[in-house]
């Protein structure tokens, strides 16, 4: 069991908020007021309603903090070294369309370095927690990724977001994927994705067209389970470029491979 601190209590107690509304919502899904956002990607209000709870909820007890959000963007940058990065609904489209797996993603950086995360899952009840140098969490419990070492067992994750650079590629490795690996899963939530890498569910996981808030608190999640997150050609420019790999140190080498050898 993990002892919590102040900040990591009130980032779960402003995502356990947002998540009555979220949950709401989705219990009344096809009443959604839906406009398209981009190809292949939807805004509805309730991930505009969850934003603007997680940044009441997390800006009165941090005044001073820049906020980066999915839909609001920037606000109060450069008053302070710690940023909020908050995605209101990891797996919008899921949500749209009825489907069970979804999450909210709050990470909080210090001068670009992600200190503290958590996720949620309220459909099933899991809150994913860390902080850094202080281990992760699911419910209290802690994570570790995955122990397979053998490359037939590897259970692999991957995603795309249409119309962003790289994605027909990116279409490509997934499809090829199913030639080298047991099984391959494309869940719809890069965050979840992330988490279940942590957990060990999955042996590792790699997207690309990815937003700061689709990754940040899920890679210090992994990183403090014991995990490995670059980017796809294994550097570390990945919130940046918008390409992520992620995975237990044995499945990780082995899809950074698969990865490399592929791009040559």
């Amino acid at each position: 069991m993990s002892s919590q601190s102040t900040l990591i209590r009130n980032m779960i107690s402003a995502a356990e908020t947002a998540a009555r509304s979220l949950l709401r919502d989705f219990n009344e899904v096809e009443k959604l007021q839906v406009s398209q956002k981009s190809p292949g990607q939807f805004v509805s209000k309730a991930d505009t309603r969850a934003e603007e709870i997680l940044f009441d909820q997390l800006v009165y007890p941090y005044p001073d903090y820049g906020f980066l959000m999915e839909e609001s963007g920037a606000q109060n940058a450069g008053k302070s070294e710690y940023t909020f990065i908050i995605d209101p609904l990891d797996g919008t489209t899921n949500f749209l369309y009825g489907l069970p797996h979804w999450c909210i993603s709050i990470a909080l950086q210090k001068n670009d370095e992600t200190v503290a995360a958590v996720v949620y899952d309220p459909l099933r009840q899991d809150m994913f927690t860390a902080e850094k140098g202080q281990g992760a969490f699911m419910n209290r419990y802690r994570l570790q990724v995955s122990g397979r070492q053998d490359k037939k067992m590897f259970f692999i994750a991957a995603g795309v977001v249409p119309g962003t650079k790289n994605a027909e590629h990116t279409r490509t490795l997934i499809a090829d994927l199913y030639k080298h690996y047991q099984s391959t899963r494309i869940m719809g939530s890069a965050v979840l994705n992330l988490c279940s890498v942590a957990r060990g569910t999955f042996d590792a996981y790699f997207s690309s067209g990815l937003k700061p808030w689709d990754m940040a608190a899920g890679e210090l999640i992994v990183r403090e389970a014991k995990g490995l997150v670059t980017d796809m050609s294994g550097g570390d420019q990945h919130l940046i470029n918008g390409d992520i790999l992620a995975g237990s140190g044995a499945a990780y080498k082995d899809v950074l491979k698969y990865l490399k050898t592929s791009a040559s």
